[in-house]
């Protein structure tokens, strides 16, 4: 049996990666309940699902040009 996450097809032979859709999933499935995603599983979140990728620090902009 594979791992939790994992998506495996047997015929091809191939393992890949389904986190990152769990995580999706697991957020839409929240979000139409209005409800948070639990505590526990925030890491596992905040990994696949890149929150903090699209996270623009500010540039610094030089005074007196």
């Amino acid at each position: 049996m594979p791992a939790p996450g994992r998506g495996l097809q047997y015929r091809s032979s191939w393992v890949r990666d389904a986190s990152a859709e769990v995580v999706h999933e697991l957020r839409r499935r929240c979000d139409l309940q209005l409800r948070d995603i639990p505590e526990a599983l925030h890491a596992f979140t905040d990994r696949y699902e890149g929150r903090f990728a699209d996270v623009q620090l500010p540039l610094p902009i030089p005074i007196g040009i």
